[in-house]
């Protein structure tokens, strides 16, 4: 299939998250570059919620998408069945027409897309949940490149996941750990890149004028060290460990302050925030916390802090979070693994300590706290790599160059 490189390509990107969160925001920053539409003319089907679209897809071509189905509801089915069916033969029976409107859910997906693609004429198909859409018929029927943006870690998938692969004629990782986890499915070296989400600087470089406003609004004193964790409030980001670690940096330092900002989505995350919520009414220092629920204004949280920490239990498949904290000039302590790795080098614009280890957490949020002169040396080197790297412009440009090798 041949191309003029004069003219842009046409690309169909599929959106399948099932809330507001990286994967879109890094799609959103790269559909709205100016460099980047000079050379993709594209069309996102999405299932978000309106208010998502009308602030991420500004500008940005888009067909909604009626979601049937999607993990959470598979998660409660199967929770429900398991849990409150006790007679077998109807439990079996339940599954059975479960599966036969996932089977009915796959074949809509199916044609939605084939419909999409062939009217906006799509020269490539790029699922930007990876491997949460099976974009391989619609592909294969148009006799198109299909590009998969890999967001999360290759074992954590199952069977239909790993299919997914097969004839994909580019895989994208938003880290070389994503990467490398890709790979070891046995999927072609040639095939993988690397390129990691963009971080929109200039506007949070901005918003470090709103510090004293926000600080002002949470109740934050002038002499006081807000130390926050950011993200959904689920188990393997480590918001608890979070919490224990702070609770001994307050034993011995009477101006720290802990901030979570981030709310549950499903019920399983609000039994785990609820526990968090316990310790920290149980606690001495019940009244240092501030727990912000879900904030838009994530930029102008950034410039409110202090130190900005992330704990993920799990590996991180990137980090978006990190990087913006970075951008945004804070001390960063993040654990050694996975994309935060890749992106802080320790001592220099960071500090990394092992995975689940809390003491070594509560020993590098001590060194930051009781230390300005290292807080602002590691905030200011962070604020320069992540400019001079992962600028949206910039990887934008890497983004794009990608495309079109695809038609050779």
């Amino acid at each position: 299939m041949g191309i003029n490189r004069s003219e842009k390509i046409r690309i169909l990107y599929i959106d399948n998250s099932i809330a507001f969160g990286g994967a879109l925001k890094s799609l959103s920053l790269l559909l709205r570059s100016s460099s980047f539409r000079e050379i993709v003319e594209p069309l996102v089907i999405t299932a978000q919620d309106q208010n998502v679209i009308d602030a991420w897809l500004q500008g940005v071509p888009y067909v909604w998408y009626r979601r049937i189905l999607d993990y959470r509801k598979k998660e409660r089915f199967r929770s429900f069945v398991q849990q409150a069916i006790p007679l077998p033969w109807f439990s079996g029976f339940l599954r059975k027409c479960f599966a036969l409107l996932e089977s009915f859910e796959t074949a809509y997906s199916f044609g939605f897309i084939l419909w999409v693609a062939w009217r906006h004429k799509a020269e490539i198909i790029h699922a930007n949940s990876g491997f949460f859409v099976d974009s391989r018929p619609a592909a294969y029927v148009l006799g198109v490149p299909r590009v998969l943006h890999c967001r999360g870690f290759f074992a954590h998938w199952d069977c239909s996941t790993r299919d997914n692969l097969q004839g994909a004629a580019l895989v994208i990782g938003v880290s070389d750990a994503v990467s490398q986890s890709v790979e070891a499915q046995g999927f072609h070296r040639d095939k993988i890149v690397t390129v990691y989400d963009p971080v929109e600087v200039s506007s949070i470089r901005g918003a470090a004028t709103m510090r004293s406003s926000v600080r002002k609004e949470l109740g934050i004193e002038n002499d006081q060290i807000a130390v926050a964790i950011v993200g959904r409030v689920v188990e393997w980001k480590g918001q608890r460990e979070f919490v224990h670690a702070i609770l001994r940096v307050m034993d011995h330092n009477s101006k720290v302050l802990g901030v979570i900002v981030g709310d549950e989505a499903d019920d399983s995350e609000k039994q785990y925030f609820a526990g968090i919520k316990q310790i920290i009414a149980e606690s001495e220092h019940r009244n240092r916390f501030i727990l912000t629920g879900y904030r838009r204004d994530v930029d102008a949280l950034y410039a409110a802090i202090d130190v900005f920490v992330h704990f993920s239990i799990e590996p991180e498949p990137f980090g978006m979070v990190v990087a913006e904290a970075m951008a945004a000039g804070k001390a960063v302590v993040a654990a050694d693994d996975g994309g935060p790795k890749e992106m802080i080098s320790h001592g220099r614009d960071g500090l990394l300590v092992q995975t689940g280890d809390v003491d070594r957490l509560r020993d590098a949020i001590n060194r930051l706290v009781n230390d300005s002169s290292l807080r602002e040396a590691l905030g200011r080197a962070a604020c320069n790599k992540i400019g001079s790297w992962l600028d949206v412009d910039m990887v934008a440009q890497r983004t794009a160059a990608l495309y079109h090798p695809l038609f050779k």
